[in-house]
């Protein structure tokens, strides 16, 4: 998967995250923009039945980029909301799924707007780039993956254990395989540094 592609898709998604978002707020519920929400975000997740390939697939519990389906207190919503950042994307050899981009990105609400929350794992189905793969990053080990001279070992609340500084949150299990070009698109806030720099 081309890097700078990638990278389009996901600043792209993140832009139209961020209008639908406050579309959502406005309106308290998808309503009318149910149409470009399903076409433009949704539709980027892949589902069980587009995929033939030997990786299995779960469901996903996480799929950052969507809105809330409904908003109980616009108003607190307004105050909290913040534009998602892309953050650095990687390249993966990935080859059971013919390569990823792996992008990491923030949360759409102010003060958590300054640090990797997920990664998202972008590959080609059919020709077209997909999201097949949602982590959380491990806050613990800053997502490295290693923490106290040894491996962070670091158990979430759902029972996901850091794999090298993520928490696996649904899609395609798959080996990422070597690391290759990367890109930094945003500066998070202090002690995410090794990560970016890497």
């Amino acid at each position: 998967m081309d890097l700078n592609a990638a990278s389009a898709v996901l600043e792209t998604a993140l832009t139209t995250e961020n209008e639908l978002r406050a579309g959502v707020i406005e309106s308290g519920s998808w309503g009318d923009l149910a149409g470009r929400i399903n076409a433009e975000l949704v539709g980027l997740y892949l589902t069980e039945d587009e995929w033939d390939g030997d990786a299995p697939f779960s469901p996903f519990q996480e799929r950052p980029l969507l809105p809330p389906t409904t908003v109980a207190f616009k108003a607190k919503a307004k105050r909290k909301l913040a534009a998602r950042q892309l953050f650095k994307a990687e390249q993966y050899a990935a080859e059971d799924v013919g390569g990823i981009v792996r992008g990491y990105v923030g949360e759409p609400k102010k003060n958590s707007e300054t640090e990797p929350k997920f990664a998202l794992d972008l590959a080609s189905v059919g020709g077209t780039p997909r999201i097949v793969a949602v982590h959380e990053v491990c806050w613990k080990c800053k997502g490295l993956g290693t923490r106290d001279g040894g491996p962070c070992d670091f158990t979430d609340y759902g029972g996901a254990t850091c794999v090298d500084g993520l928490m696996f949150k649904g899609g395609l299990s798959f080996d990422a395989g070597d690391r290759g070009a990367g890109s930094t698109h945003s500066t998070p806030k202090t002690g995410w540094e090794a990560l970016m720099e890497r």
